[in-house]
């Protein structure tokens, strides 16, 4: 199971790489922003390989860890959870008159159904309070809201947060190896 959530988180990184990316690009270059990612900042002002092996441990290991476990396991399960008690059961198929038993009893039978539609008051709420989180990174936040979507969405149809752990250390990765190879160039 574990390998083939992994494969699921790289599937979901691959698909999604280019809108997110391609919404982040075309921000950038029209409200030119003055601000950007704190860490960034911080790497340009002292950029030493201690300094660069810390900051990567943050942003692939201890980032997704932390931010995956708090949105989707925390906030949107319970989100899910209040959701899913407060909805209203009602039965799809109610039988009257027409169930006879052998004994020639007529029966009535009511099968609840809990449906397996997607809840996107969670999805929706942890995905923009994810984005959120990420104010003060320049124009983070609104693409970060859509890999929120697409993050809380795969949460709530596996309910398993290694896809998710998994799709978030890949983008996280993939930037800060741009990053990387930014400052290489200018060394």
């Amino acid at each position: 199971q574990f390998f083939a959530d992994v494969r699921l988180g790289a599937t979901m990184w691959a698909a999604s790489l280019v809108p997110i990316y391609a919404i982040m690009i075309v921000l950038n270059f029209t409200l030119e922003p003055t601000e950007g990612h704190p860490l960034v900042e911080r790497l340009l002002e002292h950029h030493s390989l201690g300094m660069m092996a810390a900051a990567a441990f943050t942003a692939i290991v201890a980032a997704p860890l932390y931010e995956e476990a708090a949105f989707r396991l925390v906030l949107q399960g319970w989100q899910e959870r209040v959701e899913y008690f407060a909805r209203r059961r009602t039965p799809i198929a109610a039988i009257a008159g027409d169930a006879v038993d052998d004994d020639g009893i007529v029966r009535r039978r009511e099968f609840l159904y809990a449906p397996a539609q997607t809840q996107w008051l969670p999805i929706a709420v942890s995905g923009t309070l994810f984005g959120i989180a990420h104010w003060g990174h320049g124009v983070s936040p609104v693409p970060l809201v859509l890999l929120g979507f697409i993050l809380g969405y795969a949460y709530q149809r596996t309910h398993r947060i290694v896809p998710c752990i998994t799709c978030h250390v890949m983008f996280n990765g993939f930037t800060f190896l741009m990053l990387a190879l930014q400052f290489a160039e200018e060394m």
